[in-house]
């Protein structure tokens, strides 16, 4: 008996595992839990909780399991090197100490239901899927002062470096923030969604925080800035692929490869942008040079894109089957032209481009202006009724005086435009388009030597003598050959003034007769304060509405001779003789008219109003109203009635 239990004894000893492991090198004999030491460890398991070092996980653990620690004595025990360690008094005193002085400095994590938030904030990202919650500035202490601690901003603690050459083992200095955001700091903690760093670094001015970080964590950390760009770039590398595998077929394989023909990289990216426009129906107003070189070199090793030293120029891309010779020989001028031209109708028309130029010569540039005068002196000026009026002097005037040469050669020049066409002239900007339309008329005006009148010039003589009516400005103006001279601006206002009096018409020229027309007029008066009312200002305005086709034929006013007249004779009119004299008003009406009065009639209705307030002082809200009253005495409503 005494042997078998003995045996039963050791059995239930071998079964037994130490539930509180926390040495790795204990060993040996493993103790029963008793009341007292289970206490201990359930005490000691909430100071491990809440402190953040390594112990603290095996302490939630243990409570996680064992809420109330009812270890199953016949299974678990503990040893007794591990009961020493879990439950030493003096390291939990020690991580106490270490965490205060962590908490001193960053001080959004000075509580430990801070940092058990952020903890249990940590896991939920790692389990579940949904977005994680949101981090509050209110839910941490707010800083003690002005600046912030001088520790790094990303790491929170002392980094160490190793020299490359002493191997010496140094702590790394901290580097001061020199912009308001750090650099790309806000922007990377902005990507890696980190809301405890832009807690402390959005919208705040990180100078006047005097705001620090370690060079090293620094470069780590917006290190994932590059990489995201990397792979926007290789998202952009796989853009279009329909239109780009027909763009390389018909001009980097056709005509940049097999014919040898130069381009530069605007005018590729022009007739890319095209081909997407027109093979995808998409908008790549976005798409950049760069983009497509970098897509080109990889498609094509064997396209050379050279940078010329006027830096307002684009690449030009060729075949390295070219020589140095081949490429200089079929360069532009180096005016500026390339060698390349439009592409508005890519796919369908071929593209012309310019190879081969014949090299400038002073010859050449001479034939160049005897053609362009050849141009504007062959021009047909149409005569211009004088005086000129506003449908005269507007832009599609101007368009239709300039010859398409010199409009083009204007175009080239300042690299507006590459399309070399020659009997229409080339689409640039509008506000371009306004500038080259008055350098041309000022180059013609030179050339007629002022015999012929330009829009441009009799438009802004006339827009600056009405707005500052200054003789020298116009002058002055007129003198720099921007404008016609003072005394031909008087002598178009005087044409204009005499045409309107000679019009016997006073109604405006918009205005078609036999039409149905509705006129507005009302007083529009000033309604100054005076004390008296008097001396005030009354006007009478009005507007006329017609609707009917116009025919200007009908309204047109006659032309008249240019003459040199600067002045004009004020026409006579007769006016009104004005006498003082009392106001008085319009004669009475009806004065001799004779009144008749017939009292009887009136005898019946006098009877019954006076019965209506007998009856309605005595029976009161009984009786209807006076209306209601007569509509029953009646004699069709009491027919009615009965």
């Amino acid at each position: 008996m005494a042997s078998t239990s003995g045996e039963t004894v050791r059995q239930k000893r071998k079964k037994i595992e130490c539930g509180i492991h926390v040495s790795e090198t204990a060993s040996g004999k493993v103790t029963e839990f008793t009341e007292i030491s289970k206490g201990k460890v359930h005490s000691c398991a909430k100071e491990w909780k809440n402190l953040g070092v390594e112990l603290s996980e095996f302490a939630k653990k243990i409570l996680t399991e064992n809420e109330e620690l009812n270890f199953d004595t016949t299974v678990y025990g503990y040893h007794r090197q591990c009961y020493m360690k879990f439950t030493d008094i003096s390291k939990i005193a020690r991580a106490k100490l270490k965490l205060g002085k962590a908490a001193e400095k960053l001080p959004s994590q000075t509580e430990s239901e801070d940092i058990e938030e952020c903890q249990q904030i940590d896991e939920s990202e790692s389990l579940s899927e949904g977005p994680a919650p949101k981090v509050l500035r209110s839910k941490h202490r707010p800083l003690k002062g002005h600046i912030l601690p001088p520790v790094c901003l990303i790491c929170q603690k002392d980094s160490y470096i190793t020299h490359h050459h002493t191997k010496k083992r140094s702590k790394e200095r901290l580097v001061e923030c020199q912009t308001i955001t750090a650099g790309s700091l806000q922007k990377a903690a902005e990507v890696r969604k980190d809301e405890k760093l832009l807690l402390h670094i959005r919208g705040q001015d990180l100078v006047a925080l005097e705001a620090k970080y370690h060079k090293t964590c620094y470069q780590q950390y917006v290190r994932v800035i590059s990489s995201k760009a990397r792979e926007d770039e290789t998202v952009g590398q796989r853009q279009y692929q329909k239109a780009y595998d027909i763009f390389c077929h018909d001009i980097i394989e056709e005509r940049i490869v097999k014919n040898a023909e130069i381009f530069r990289l605007t005018k590729l990216l022009h007739i890319f942008k095209d081909y997407v426009r027109k093979f995808e129906s998409l908008e790549v107003a976005s798409y950049r040079t760069y983009s497509l070189q970098q897509r080109l070199r990889k498609t094509y090793p064997q396209l050379v894109f050279l940078r010329p030293a006027r830096k307002n120029l684009s690449c030009l891309v060729f075949s390295d089957n070219l020589t140095a010779a081949d490429v200089v020989e079929d360069l532009p001028i180096e005016e500026g032209d390339s060698s390349e031209t439009s592409a508005s109708d890519a796919g369908d028309n071929p593209i012309p481009s310019v190879k081969n130029p014949s090299p400038t010569s002073v010859r050449d540039l001479y034939m160049s202006a005897q053609n362009l005068k050849a141009a504007v002196n062959q021009r047909n000026f149409e005569p211009m009724e004088w005086p000129p009026t506003a449908a005269a002097l507007n832009l599609a005037s101007a368009e239709h005086i300039v010859p398409s040469k010199l409009y083009n050669f204007l175009a080239w020049v300042i690299g507006a435009s590459e399309e070399p066409v020659i009997h229409s002239k080339v689409k640039v900007d509008d506000s371009v388009h306004h500038k080259l339309l008055s350098v041309s008329q000022d180059i013609m005006q030179l050339a007629v030597k002022g015999k012929k009148l330009m829009p441009k010039f009799l438009s802004l003589g006339m827009a600056v003598r009405h707005m500052t009516g200054s003789a020298q400005l116009i002058g002055l103006l007129n003198g720099l050959g921007h404008c016609s001279s003072h005394s031909t601006v008087i002598e178009h206002d005087t044409a204009l003034a005499q045409q309107n009096l000679n019009s016997s018409d006073a109604l405006p020229a918009t205005i078609v007769p036999g039409e149905f027309l509705t006129l507005v007029w009302d007083n529009i008066d000033f309604g100054e304060e005076t004390l008296t009312g008097k001396g005030t200002t009354h006007s009478t305005n009005g507007i006329a509405i017609q609707r009917g086709r116009h025919d200007p034929s009908q309204r047109q006013k006659v032309p008249l001779v240019r003459r040199k007249q600067r002045s004009m004779e004020v026409p006579p009119c007769s006016i009104l003789p004005y006498f003082g004299a009392k106001k008085h008003g319009p004669e009475p009406f009806g004065v001799q008219i004779e009144l008749v009065e017939n009292v009887d009639i009136q005898k019946g209705a006098c009877l019954i109003d006076f019965s209506f307030h007998l009856l309605k002082a005595e029976y009161g809200d009984s009786i209807p109203t006076w209306t209601g009253y007569n509509i029953i005495l009646c004699p069709e409503v009491q027919k009615f009635l009965m």
